[in-house]
């Protein structure tokens, strides 16, 4: 006892067109509205004011670095590396001269490219470089590199991006 009805002869793109269409549910994105203003910016002076002054050509590459990445400024990258390593439940023991170790293989890594970055702690002698391989060990700077933070992700909420400006990490 087969049930036929009179829709089985009928092409399905003319039977989706007697179906009620359901209404969709449409989410309609917030538009920021913006007020802008024709002046001339603010010029704000900053704590780096000296460092192109000609006074200054005979420091060497330390002290200028220094000038940039001061004390308070690593202080703020290792606390927020650990905050944020806890945050992921990571062990939190990440210290200042490991960051400076660390950015200080960042920067070298920008001088001598190598096609894969565990290269520099490969025993090789072609790729090994028994400088990087002497401030970190190749998985303490991947750790640092997978938990560095210069801001506290709970302050600005979950992918509120950041926008830091110098004068804001020395508070």
């Amino acid at each position: 006892n087969d049930d036929f009805s009179s829709e089985d002869d009928v092409p399905l793109s003319e039977l989706r067109k007697s179906l009620p269409s359901k209404p969709r549910n449409v989410v309609k994105k917030k538009r920021n509205n913006y007020h802008w203003v024709n002046k001339d910016l603010s010029i704000t002076t900053s704590k780096f004011d000296d460092t192109y002054n000609p006074e200054n050509l005979d420091c060497d590459p330390l002290e200028i670095f220094s000038k940039f990445f001061d004390d308070d400024l690593i202080e703020l990258i290792v606390c927020e590396s650990n905050s944020y390593a806890q945050q992921r439940n990571k062990k939190s023991n990440i210290e200042s001269h490991k960051i400076k170790g660390f950015i200080g293989i960042l920067i070298l890594s920008g001088y001598i490219q190598v096609p894969r970055r565990r290269i520099f702690w490969e025993r090789e002698k072609d790729g090994h470089n028994e400088l990087v391989a002497e401030v970190l060990s190749r998985d303490r700077f991947e750790y640092i590199l997978s938990n560095v933070h210069v801001a506290n992700n709970e302050n600005y909420g979950v992918g509120g991006g950041v926008v830091l400006e110098y004068a804001d990490v020395l508070r």
